[in-house]
């Protein structure tokens, strides 16, 4: 009865904004670390276990078999901090239907987005969750699939309160997955 309460309201929302290489690192981060945490911290993890049996291998005098679990620590370590970001930022670079000027528009049926290379529309039922991290916003259309918003795009805490509100029940719900809280 709610769900369809809130589906009965219309709803209207248009957005502008252009998507820097910031904001595809931010999304890819902002994902990994919210959708797929084991992997996201999997290699860290490992990292720092393997750069410290390098060094237990290094003080028991054996540089031989040190220097392996020392070199692919530091690697796996310093992968995902540092790689992640970067691989988003080379991806932004060669993709131009991420470039341009971009305008999101709600409607009660879906989301339509539109800048001068492609025109996309999604119906609330593909919507999976919403993400909300500090400088963008994630729309989850698939397990791997997203369509980012910046947080800038939204002119105010109220418009960005009114997309939350109206956005989690079309989308999450509708689909019976629990929605992510924001953060």
């Amino acid at each position: 009865m709610k769900k369809r309460a809130a589906q009965a309201t219309r709803f209207f929302m248009q957005l502008f904004y252009e998507l820097s290489p910031d904001d595809m690192a931010a999304a890819q981060s902002l994902f990994w670390r919210r959708r797929r945490p084991l992997l996201f911290w999997g290699f860290t993890i490992y990292g720092v276990l393997f750069f410290l049996f390098g060094l237990w291998q290094l003080f028991r005098g054996s540089l031989g078999s040190a220097l392996v679990p020392l070199l692919f620590g530091v690697w796996a370590t310093l992968f995902v901090p540092m790689m992640l970001p970067r691989a988003a930022k080379k991806n932004w670079k060669k993709s131009p239907f991420l470039h341009g000027a971009t305008t999101l528009t709600t409607s009660n049926e879906g989301l339509e987005t539109a800048n001068p290379v492609w025109r996309s529309f999604m119906r609330w039922e593909v919507v999976g969750d919403i993400l909300e991290g500090p400088t963008v916003w994630l729309v989850l259309v698939g397990p791997m699939n997203f369509h980012i918003i910046p947080a800038r795009a939204f002119s105010s805490d109220a418009e960005r309160i009114q997309f939350r509100n109206e956005a989690y029940p079309r989308g999450s719900a509708a689909s019976g997955q629990t929605p992510i809280a924001a953060p």
